[in-house]
């Protein structure tokens, strides 16, 4: 868990209720950056963080991002929050509402997947291209494939730089983690558990 500073743009505070923002698996929390101040604006107490072994997050035993997004909310004393999540972050939300439902006010889900989904032919080719770049060590073709798998060939540089250092960070501090467990995602143990929030 790291919690969101305003020296790292991870928190923006408006009157109202709290809005937590959760990142795709390509990205960390600041993703979110533009969002922050028009969402604090707009009243809310806006806070994105970083999932484990994303960003300045470092994992320190079993892998369960939903348990991160729990104590980041103790620790900044939020008992109830509407839950913003892309992609990975989706998938998170989902688990954080599976496990504690009355923490959760709202979920909004952006590419979030279901339960259960096969990874198309294309996501399992780029997942491989990434494998294949860390098993020869090669970190700079890793970040490649990924930037190259999730940003259009027209994609604006900036935008593509940004995928870049983001992944760069993550890929190093999951490579310096090593294997870690990782407990059973919620969601996936009983996808039934969706249909009771």
């Amino acid at each position: 868990m790291i919690l969101p500073s305003d020296d790292v743009r991870g928190e923006a505070t408006g009157p109202g209720s709290a809005v937590v923002l959760l990142h795709a698996g390509i990205a960390d929390r600041t993703m979110w950056a533009q969002h922050l101040r028009p969402l604090a604006d707009a009243g809310y107490r806006a806070i994105a963080m970083d999932l484990p072994n994303f960003g300045e997050a470092v994992a320190d035993s079993e892998l369960t991002p939903w348990s991160d997004v729990l104590e980041t909310m103790d620790a900044l004393g939020v008992d109830r929050a509407a839950l913003v999540g892309n992609s990975f972050g989706g998938a998170v939300a989902l688990s954080v509402a599976v496990i504690a439902p009355r923490r959760v006010g709202a979920l909004v889900l952006v590419s979030a997947p279901p339960p259960g989904l096969e990874p198309s032919p294309e996501l399992t080719a780029a997942w491989e291209a990434e494998e294949s770049a860390l098993e020869r060590d090669d970190l700079d073709g890793a970040v490649a494939a990924v930037v190259d798998a999730w940003t259009q060939p027209d994609a604006p540089p900036e935008l593509r730089d940004q995928v870049a250092r983001m992944q760069r960070r993550a890929l190093e501090l999951q490579t310096a983690a090593g294997e870690m467990g990782e407990l059973e995602d919620p969601v996936e143990a009983d996808p039934a558990a969706l249909g009771r929030l």
